[in-house]
């Protein structure tokens, strides 16, 4: 259907009438679904590295069988300046932790400081004070005999709520000392655990009012139409939670990582929206009778094919081995097209609205505010034309050169980027668990464990004999674990039994009886305490390495260190029956650290491989294809390059970015050489193609780069490492791509390369008309 106007023109009715209120109705009902979904998958975010690495790899197995056959390594370390095994308020502490909370449910299995371990020990007679003290040294006593520390276990009700159990422990500690909680330090994984998720979630709300303010400010900027930047912006906040509320319903884990997921959305959107606003300013201009209907034709394809790029630079990250990067591309692939076509959809339904109704009124100057075009963006295209093209067209193949000699020459630091992982790597240098571990490691003794578990056949009978000479053979190993370059302390059972017997003779002889009846006798306590674990046909033997948390390690070197001796230990004679296995933290982090290399590289060149294929098809040119990625290969060559030269680790934040940057950063590409193209079947020279197309698609290029940039950049602010590594480099790789992108992308298509991106049609041969030859003389004649 067609209304009349006053001046007797024909409007379409398009869309339909009815459209618009579907939209509406639409929204309306899924709003609330949506908003309740983010809602409880906000409340269910958490954060494991132990969380990871899928079941499959060796190195979870392990340290799930690890916490099988020993328990979860839930623990804190409290101790403050004073803390000494003098001091009656360790005594306290421990009475307190013991007791249930408020609520009546018992958070800690058990509560023990140096002192009551030391007096046990004593009361055996079986030690001094002094030998105790040495065997406990760098474990529970500190290196002077004096600092000492409580350690608490923590239930499966603590480790459920670990939050609720370290707030506990941290009241209990101020109550049992009196001291401030600023001289209270405390450590152990399950302070890692909830440090981690205070981090993440620290300022999150007030990061995103900021990135609200931010992308806001552009939108009025650029459009300068309160309505239509109304209309984008809370499409955009609709897709944010929209992301959450997917990843809820569909059963996924929200962690911090995920939560990158509804962020990106959001100022995707925004960038959608920026360029379909361009496409319809554009069919403002022309004059058309339906704006909106003509932007929809003109910007459906290349937005959708941008979105799906995009969504191909996600695609590449569900290659990943990482449990949180791989849920991360597969969610983000999925919601890019969807975030595209809702934005889209609203957009035309608004603009043939406000089309139609200021049709309706005869303004034209309401008209022409609809489009973000004015004067001064009238001046910026100029700008384009008259200053930006003039130099690119003088030196094309040079510019090229230059950009390409850059982008190898930073991009050879990338054989020099290394990978950190670990929750010290995930908190600020500052941070209150860092000083806390820095402290408790001075004072006390390294944190770390590193779990050498030694399987060995079970006991026949229990003879103690037999016992002994096992203990021996595991007395000899724990030597020899502790002279391992990089081990800092060794602790397990033979720590808490007197000094085995060497001597030979009756009285050796009496006393290897003595002693191995006592650790018979034991064995229970041995494996209450975790040291120990038996089935029906093997003993487990746990022996617990330390190292420090509070400086760098090189896992690589002190892994290959351990499993060397390991390998050399279970070659001698009458070592056949026994089986040694590292497990715990270390070696899953180091896992994780290799993971993440790998990763890179290979979401990386997914994207890469991907994206191209899609460029060639699109263009119908293998060249063609490979140029166009020429400009989103520079970004992160540069970008990463200088993170190799400059000696910045790779960390997971800095995984995320690698793929998806490549994956945005060709929608300013697609936009551009899709302008060209169709400028070029319009019959424009190639060089009038290039001035045209930049001067339609430049201001939209730095718009949306702007919004994606500072939206994302003031999440630097977090103080969880992983997120402000994203948005820092999220804003670099994006205004790196930009200038990439106007420079080197118009380079191409103003040098001798153009003819690549395009299939010129040559004219039809006319067919030739023979004439007789008869014919012809006759006429003559």
């Amino acid at each position: 259907m067609k209304s009349e106007g006053t001046d007797g023109s024909r409007v379409p009715n398009w869309p339909p009438r009815w459209l618009p209120l579907v939209a509406i109705l639409l929204v309306t009902v899924l709003w609330p679904i949506v908003m309740i979904g983010a809602q409880r998958a906000w409340l269910k975010s958490k954060n494991r590295v132990e969380d990871w690495l899928p079941d499959g790899f060796a190195e979870t197995k392990s340290l799930r069988e690890f916490e099988e056959r020993f328990g979860g390594d839930e623990f804190l370390m409290i101790s403050w300046p004073g803390c000494t095994l003098n001091d009656p308020r360790a005594e306290r502490l421990t009475e307190l932790l013991r007791q249930p909370a408020e609520d009546g449910k018992v958070l800690f299995l058990s509560a023990d400081s140096g002192s009551q371990i030391v007096e046990s020990m004593i009361q055996t007679r079986k030690f001094t004070e002094e030998q105790a003290k040495r065997r406990l040294s760098g474990i529970f006593v500190g290196k002077d005999g004096l600092q000492t520390c409580v350690i608490a276990c923590v239930s499966d009700v603590g480790a459920s709520d670990r939050k609720k159990a370290v707030d506990y422990a941290r009241r209990t500690a101020e109550k049992a000392t009196e001291l401030p909680a600023s001289e209270i330090h405390i450590a152990g994984t399950t302070a890692d655990s909830v440090a981690v998720d205070e981090a993440s979630n620290a300022w999150l709300i007030e990061l995103n009012v900021l990135s609200y303010f931010v992308c806001f400010g552009i939108l009025i900027i650029s459009i300068r139409n309160i309505w239509l930047v109304g209309t984008v912006f809370l499409t955009a906040m609709l897709n944010q939670q929209l992301a959450l509320a997917v990843i809820y319903y569909s059963g996924g884990h929200v962690d911090s990582v995920q939560l990158l997921v509804a962020n990106l959305s959001f100022v995707l959107t925004i960038s959608a929206g920026l360029h379909y606003l361009g496409y319809f300013r554009d069919a403002i201009r022309s004059k058309s009778l339906s704006p909106a209907r003509l932007a929809l034709q003109q910007a459906f394809l290349p937005s959708m094919l941008a979105a799906i790029t995009t969504s191909l630079g996600f695609v590449s990250l569900c290659t990943s081995e990482l449990v949180p990067i791989r849920s991360f591309g597969f969610y983000s692939a999925i919601l890019v097209p969807i975030n595209s076509l809702v934005v889209i959809t609203l957009l035309t339904i608004h603009s043939t609205w406000a089309v139609n109704r200021n049709w309706r009124f005869q303004s034209i100057a309401k008209l022409n505010a609809l489009s973000p075009m004015d004067d001064k963006q009238e001046k910026h295209s100029d700008v384009w034309s008259r200053v930006c093209i003039p130099l690119l067209r003088r030196r094309p193949l040079m510019i090229i050169f230059v950009w390409v000699t850059i982008m190898l020459t930073a991009g050879w630091g990338v054989t020099k980027l290394t990978t950190n992982v670990g929750t010290h790597q995930l908190l600020p240098p500052d941070s209150k668990l860092i000083k806390d571990y820095a402290w408790l490691e001075q004072h006390v003794g390294p944190l770390v464990p590193v779990e050498l578990v030694v399987s060995m056949p079970e006991l026949e009978d229990q003879n103690a004999s037999d016992l002994l000479i096992r203990l021996q053979t595991l007395d000899e190993l724990q030597d020899r674990f502790r002279e391992v370059e990089g081990i800092e302390g060794t602790f397990s059972a033979l720590n808490l039994i007197p000094a085995l017997p060497t001597k030979t003779g009756i009285g050796g002889s009496v006393r290897r009886s003595l002693i191995g009846a006592a650790v018979l006798r034991s064995a229970d306590k041995f494996q209450e305490m975790r040291f120990l674990y038996e089935d029906e046909q093997r003993q487990y033997w746990r022996i617990s390495g330390r190292i420090s948390g509070s400086r760098n390690r090189d896992f690589e070197a002190l892994l290959a260190n351990c499993q060397t001796m390991m390998d050399r230990f279970a070659a001698e004679p009458g070592h056949e029956s026994m089986r040694l296995d590292l497990s715990g933290g270390v070696p899953f982090v180091y896992r994780t650290q290799r993971q993440l290399l790998a990763d890179l590289l290979n979401s990386f060149s997914s994207a890469f491989a991907m994206i191209a294929l899609s460029m060639a098809i699109l263009f119908r040119s293998v060249m063609g294809g490979l140029l166009t990625m020429l400009p989103n290969l520079t970004p992160a060559a540069i970008v990463f390059g200088l993170m190799g030269w400059n000696g910045l680790s790779v960390e997971i934040g800095t995984v995320l970015t690698a793929s998806v940057m490549m994956g945005v950063c060709v929608d300013d590409t697609l936009h551009l050489v899709s302008h060209f193209r169709q400028l070029r079947q319009k019959g424009l020279s190639h060089d009038a193609a290039v001035s045209e197309a930049l001067s339609n698609c430049g201001g939209a290029m730095l718009q949306t780069a702007l919004v994606c940039g500072l939206g994302m950049l003031v999440f630097s602010l977090s103080p969880f490492t992983p997120v402000a590594r994203f948005a820092w480099l999220t804003f670099t790789l994006l205004m790196v791509g930009v200038v990439s992108d106007l420079m080197l992308t118009p380079a191409m298509l103003l040098s001798p390369l153009h003819h690549l991106f395009y299939w010129e049609r040559r004219p039809k041969a006319q067919p030739r008309v023979s004439i007789p030859t008869t014919h012809v003389s006759s006429n003559v004649a």
